[in-house]
C-alpha cells in the first residue's frame, strides 16, 4: 500500500508513465502531482481491464484505447462530474505528450486532441457561454470597463 491506501498499479505502462508523471511534476505541488497520479492510474485500470493486450507504448492507439476511456469516463455511474472529466482529460493529454517526446513516439502526442476536451457549458449541458455582444450592449460600467480595456 502507499501512503494514499492504494496497492501498487501492476501494468507494463505503470513505470513508464510513472516517469513522466515525475517529469512534469517536478515544480509542481503536492496536490498537482496527486491528481496526475490518480488520472495515470485510472487510465491504466481501464487499459488492463478493457484491452489487457496492451503493453507498449507504441501499440496505444487513440481508436479504441483513448476514445474507448472517454466513452467508459463519461458513462459510469454515479456519473462523472463534467469538470471532472475535463480534468482527466486535461490532464492525460500532456503526460502523452511528454512521453511522445522522451519515447521518441510522436503518435502519443495526438492521442487526445483539443477538440477532445469539451466546453464545461456548451458541450455537457448544451447551452453557450454568454456572448461579448449581449454583454457589450448592456449599459452598466463594468460592461464599458471591458470595452475599454478589450479594444483599447
Amino acid at each position: 500500500m502507499n501512503r494514499l491506501g492504494h496497492s501498487p498499479l501492476s501494468h507494463p505502462l505503470a513505470s513508464v508513465f510513472d516517469r513522466a508523471v515525475d517529469s512534469l511534476c517536478a515544480a509542481l505541488g503536492p496536490e498537482s502531482h496527486r491528481q496526475y497520479r490518480g488520472t495515470v492510474r485510472n487510465f491504466l485500470r481501464y487499459l488492463g481491464t478493457a484491452h489487457p493486450e496492451v503493453t507498449s507504448l507504441d501499440q496505444l492507439r487513440r481508436e479504441p484505447h483513448l476514445l474507448g476511456w472517454m466513452s467508459r469516463l463519461r458513462s459510469q455511474v454515479p456519473l462523472l462530474a463534467a469538470a471532472s472529466y475535463i480534468n482527466r482529460l486535461i490532464l492525460l493529454r500532456p503526460l502523452l505528450t511528454e512521453l511522445a517526446w522522451t519515447e521518441h513516439l510522436p503518435q502519443l502526442a495526438r492521442l487526445i486532441r483539443r477538440e477532445d476536451i469539451p466546453h464545461p457549458r456548451k458541450d455537457w449541458h448544451g447551452r453557450s457561454p454568454p456572448s461579448r455582444i449581449s454583454f457589450c450592449s448592456r449599459s452598466s460600467s463594468a460592461a464599458t470597463i471591458w470595452r475599454v480595456t478589450r479594444f483599447c
